[in-house]
């Protein structure tokens, strides 16, 4: 059986140190790209394979990300994710996705801690059933970073702007009963805080009714059952505003089923400006979270913490906007 090349073998193919390929290879300081390319060509002319393990025990890194979520079936998750690889690759690291088979807290706790046992750097807590201070507890030492409500240089995201936005819409085009699904299960033991802009801004027009506040899960099912509550109501609502648009998607489906045009008998308007807002017919009208902006901010925090650096990242806050597409009409009745 032939002998495995070495790392040895690539920098004496290169008259190279063996530091300058093993820089090339983590990607963790800065050589030429002339160099980098002079690497992987040798590197594919001989075969050489990094032993995993090896470079572990050596660096005392394994370079991983582990990303820690609850499920990949909403869009919006899927694009931070790409985002949040994207960002932190620029640092030589990559992400490794760990999906929670169950939404139990304590099934979520030893997942977390299942992963920082050496096999990670560092985590990326999606998991909205986990504090923050739960999630550190079980990471046992693993930098651990809790998506959007860490203290360190939080991201505020600023509900009642984009909610607002979305009501003034519906408002200029003449709806009066706008119902809402919201996303409960995803506020972290909060009230969904679009639900209490949406409160505060219909009960200031004096158009607040309990009964058009349906509560959902964040998936397409709680679009339909939504759509299903509010268009059975004796005054059913001309405009739905969803939690995320994914319910919004659960809406569409509903819709279709049942022979309600869009947007002639019904206007709805999505939260997050996901990929999913362009592909549904009509196009979706959705708020806009800027989630690439969310993800840098994201990675920038948790490349400080791994290193120990005492910079201070200033927080950010986003406000989101609202993107008006094709399914929003002006009310007819």
């Amino acid at each position: 059986m032939a002998r495995k090349a070495t790392i040895q073998d690539v920098a004496d193919y290169l008259n190279v140190s063996k530091s300058a390929v093993s820089h090339a290879l983590s990607g963790r300081r800065r050589i030429s790209p002339e160099l980098s390319r002079r690497v992987q060509a040798a590197i594919e002319e001989l075969g050489y394979k990094p032993n995993f393990a090896a470079q572990v025990l050596k660096s005392h890194s394994t370079g991983l990300i582990g990303v820690v979520v609850n499920e990949l079936e909403n869009p919006n998750t899927v694009t931070l994710v790409n985002e949040l690889s994207r960002e932190l690759g620029k640092s030589g690291y990559s992400v490794t996705l760990c999906l929670a088979e169950s939404k139990e807290p304590e099934a979520c706790r030893k997942l977390i801690g299942r992963i920082s046992n050496g096999m990670v750097d560092a985590i990326i807590n999606m998991l909205p059933q986990l504090s923050v201070e739960e999630a550190q507890e079980a990471a046992d030492g693993t930098p651990v970073l809790t998506y959007r409500r860490h203290k360190l240089s939080p991201v505020t995201l600023d509900y009642e702007y984009g909610v607002t936005r979305a009501l003034d819409y519906l408002l200029e085009l003449g709806h009066r009963r706008i119902g809402i699904i919201s996303i409960s299960l995803l506020c972290f033991g909060t009230p969904d805080p679009r639900v209490v802009a949406y409160r505060k801004y219909m009960t200031a027009k004096g158009l607040f009714d309990p009964a058009l506040v349906i509560p959902g899960s964040g998936d397409t099912a709680s679009g339909s059952e939504g759509a299903a509550a509010l268009l059975s109501l004796p005054e059913p609502p001309s405009a739905i505003l969803t939690g995320n648009d994914l319910t919004a998607s659960g809406v569409f489906q509903w819709a279709h089923s049942h022979d309600v045009r869009l947007p002639e008998d019904l206007s709805v308007i999505g939260f997050d400006n996901s990929s999913l807002a362009r592909a549904l017919y009509p196009l979706l009208t959705s708020v806009d979270m800027f989630v690439p902006l969310t993800a840098v901010h994201t990675a920038r925090v948790l490349l400080t913490m791994i290193g120990g650096e005492s910079e201070k990242i200033p927080s950010i806050e986003i406000k989101p906007e609202l993107v008006v597409r094709n399914s929003c009409t002006r009310y007819q009745r």
